[in-house]
């Protein structure tokens, strides 16, 4: 009896260091990563959430690929006389390619499915697709949205969903995060933003994360910032506009300083 009383006197006088999430911060922290495999709903998507985590792990050398399941077609464009609706499909197209090279990713697909209809297609055919292309490339790291989609725009819930049921079926262990909007970035920035240009257009207000709860917050160094602000540049179509005015840089700057995702 004494010799457990001073134990546990002992144990009581300990002083413990206070419980810290770990969270991955650093382009060294990026490694955990390993092959990383975005899959999103539209040209863009992927740059706007991920590039600076791209242009990090490929500068570890990681193998990185892309996967978008439209073409982004029915998307909106920031100046009809230099990129027409009518030929947006080829505009992002191009532009895709180019905001990858921008971040040296080598490896982008475009699908054939319909921009803004996802939820007219049947769902075990892109998950099939889906799983496929998972099982070609091998990841070890998915990024897609969390199950919201930020925006509330279907698409992205959609794909999100997809991309989970996918990584399940290939029977691999992957980890799949999802993109995250901040309460520290919404109250910084995103509200008045929405105000301005109604960017979380499919909800009244996007679902928050408090950045010390999320399993990625990846804070971007200065080269890499250099080249996630030329992939934003490579998709014009999109990004010309909020360049042009004081709360779209705002809006740009933010995406250039951190990116985060919770583990799904």
């Amino acid at each position: 009896m004494v010799f457990f009383g001073y134990l546990f006197r002992a144990v009581v006088h300990i002083s413990l260091p206070a419980y810290t999430k770990a969270v991955i911060r650093t382009q060294k922290d990026i490694q955990s990563l390993g092959a990383i495999m975005g899959i999103w709903a539209h040209p863009d998507d992927e740059t706007w959430s991920s590039a600076g985590i791209m242009a990090a792990a490929i500068e570890n050398e990681q193998r990185v690929c892309v996967l978008s399941a439209t073409k982004g077609d029915d998307g909106q464009t920031a100046d009809e006389a230099s990129w027409s609706r009518k030929d947006l499909r080829n505009i992002r197209e191009s532009e895709f390619g180019a905001a990858l090279a921008a971040i040296s990713v080598e490896s982008g697909v475009l699908l054939h499915y319909p921009d803004n209809k996802l939820d007219t297609i049947d769902e075990a055919d892109i998950i099939e697709v889906l799983t496929q292309h998972i099982s070609a490339f091998a990841p070890n790291s998915i990024l897609t949205f969390e199950p919201t989609g930020i925006t509330g725009h279907r698409d992205h819930q959609l794909i999100s969903k997809w991309a989970r049921k996918a990584a399940l079926e290939s029977n691999a262990n992957i980890s799949v995060y999802g993109a995250v909007e901040t309460t520290e970035n919404y109250n910084a920035v995103g509200k008045e933003a929405d105000e301005l240009f109604d960017i979380y257009f499919a909800t009244d207000k996007p679902k928050l994360y408090n950045q010390a709860d999320v399993d990625i917050c990846f804070e971007l160094t200065e080269d890499i910032k250099v080249k996630k602000r030329k992939a934003m540049e490579a998709h014009a179509s999109q990004t010309s506009g909020m360049s042009k005015h004081p709360v779209g840089k705002k809006i740009l700057q933010a995406s250039l300083d951190k990116e985060c995702f919770i583990k799904l």
